[in-house]
């Protein structure tokens, strides 16, 4: 399954169409993709104006609210939205945790989060070159002497933080210890870019790569690349 796949069955899975949401770090694209599903009540965070330059001619641009934010310190009441959502962005953050803990506190019946899955498989593709382990390609250099993307949008090359079922367990856990969280977890697999940076290989060659690694994971869905959390807020109950 495609990442905007995974992301659109996630929302669709997930989240209310009659719910106030808040997607962290958007792009033009989740607008879009919004806008399509008929959700009407989202605001749409970003970090620089560069979203609003490439929104603001859209039809519908005036249909939803658009807030800057940043994610390491959402200036919000707790509890202000029904869904705080986000998708690959986490991992282009110097506080990742902290970034987590503050979506969770602003949500007030769920937050959803895709990024990338830590695994066996994951880390054995960075180690020989199919992946990236810091992600220059997430950089723009715009007219050649203003660099974005990256780290906080510096420029610098993140590095791709990768997550577990356990981490978000024990995130989530020592921040509201007393409470029994009901947390979701989703697995699905993009080869897209694992294709694309097998240039060594010759095409009928990656299609049975390609064949292989789908059929392994269907055996081992929790070694593949795309990863999604719900943290379900209403279902969650006291422990102490």
């Amino acid at each position: 399954m495609k990442r905007w796949q995974f992301y659109k069955y996630n929302i669709l899975k997930y989240l209310d169409k009659n719910s106030h949401i808040l997607v962290i770090g958007s792009s033009i694209k989740e607008v879009d993709l919004f806008y399509k599903l008929k959700y009407k009540n989202v605001s749409f965070s970003y970090y620089n104006e560069d979203l609003i330059n490439e929104v603001k001619n859209l039809p519908y641009y005036k249909l939803y609210k658009y807030l800057k934010i940043d994610c390491r310190k959402i200036n919000l009441p707790d509890n202000n939205f029904d869904y705080v959502i986000t998708h690959a962005t986490i991992h282009h953050i110097d506080l990742p945790h902290l970034a987590i803990i503050e979506m969770y506190r602003v949500s007030k019946i769920g937050t959803l989060i895709l990024e990338s899955n830590d695994s066996l498989i994951m880390r054995l593709a960075v180690r020989f070159g199919f992946t990236e382990d810091f992600e220059v390609s997430s950089t723009i250099n715009k007219e050649k002497d203003n660099t974005r993307g990256g780290l906080i949008e510096t420029g610098v090359p993140n590095y791709i933080y990768r997550w577990s079922e356990r981490e978000i367990i024990k995130l989530i856990n020592s921040y509201k210890p007393y409470i029994t969280h009901d947390i979701k977890f989703l697995y699905a697999n993009d080869l897209s870019n694992s294709a694309i940076r097998l240039k060594f290989l010759k095409k009928i060659l990656k299609k049975i790569f390609s064949i292989f690694l789908a059929i392994f994971f269907l055996f081992f869905k929790k070694q593949q690349n795309l990863l999604s959390i719900y943290i379900n807020k209403s279902g969650s109950n006291k422990s102490i």
